[in-house]
């Protein structure tokens, strides 16, 4: 008796993990078609960054964009279509190429769009120097100066280890 529910239990045993494997193979298949759709949608999480507002280069970014911003306001109304607009335009250019780049399927895409913020980096820090020696400034803008730095070294930090 006891041999016989060994063999039922045994073949039993059997049925349920071919019955098993059969859900196994079926949620692999699943789990693939959603990550699939997950890559196609482009949530942003897919290259493995995370969320861009996690990143620090992208919160010293979004400072010195928002710090650009505070600072323009007070430079003359005879600027303003001339270097006060492309001073933000160049300073905003930064987070904003962190976010697109950061929403991207690839490391290779997120690093052409790095790359593209390290462009409006430079122009960005060229800019400010050059609104500096037209005496633009109303006060004393050191604190910008060591962010505009100290982003050109996260971003460049940042490319290389990508």
């Amino acid at each position: 008796m006891n041999t016989f529910l060994y063999l039922k239990s045994r073949q039993a045993g059997k049925h349920i993990s071919r019955q098993a494997g059969k859900y196994v193979r079926k949620l692999a298949v699943l789990l693939t078609c959603k990550l699939t759709r997950l890559r196609t949608c482009n949530y942003g999480k897919i290259s493995g960054m995370g969320k861009y507002q996690d990143l620090i280069v992208f919160q010293k970014a979004d400072e010195l964009a928002f710090h650009i911003y505070r600072m323009t306001a007070s430079f003359p109304k005879d600027e303003t279509y001339g270097l006060t607009s492309q001073l933000r335009r160049a300073a905003l250019s930064i987070p904003t190429n962190i976010v697109e780049g950061n929403a991207r399927k690839s490391k290779k895409e997120f690093k052409q769009f790095l790359n593209i913020a390290l462009g409006s980096h430079a122009e960005t820090e060229y800019l400010f120097g050059f609104a500096k020696r037209l005496g633009l400034h109303k006060t004393d803008h050191c604190h910008i100066e060591d962010l505009i730095s100290e982003v050109g070294k996260l971003l460049w930090s940042f490319y290389r280890t990508l």
